[in-house]
């Protein structure tokens, strides 16, 4: 099974956010992250010029679009994603649906 784990910004204050702190390490994804086909980017207005990808966590864990997922599989190694859409289900499976896109 594939693992991840994700980075948060800080609170920001007196107007400066800091560096990305961990916020969740060793997620379990329910599957390798996949490219998402352009319709599908289509119908959820995920508009970037990058790759978008998706994948999914079973459970409901503490992660926002804007988080910042590393992915432990070889494919993707050393490379980060950023979170740019978060749904979130609970039947008939309680379960997290991530796009993402690979960051520059």
């Amino acid at each position: 099974m594939t693992t991840a784990s994700t980075k948060r910004n800080p609170a920001p204050v007196n107007g400066v956010v800091g560096a990305a702190v961990t916020n969740l390490s060793n997620l379990q994804l329910a599957f390798t992250p996949f490219p998402v086909s352009p319709e599908t980017a289509e119908k959820y207005k995920l508009e970037s010029p990058r790759k978008i990808y998706v994948t999914g966590i079973f459970g409901i864990p503490d992660v926002i679009e804007g988080d910042t997922m590393t992915v432990d599989d070889a494919e993707f190694a050393g490379q980060s994603f950023v979170l740019r859409a978060v749904g979130k289900w609970t039947k008939p499976v309680i379960y997290t649906k991530i796009y993402m896109e690979l960051q520059m």
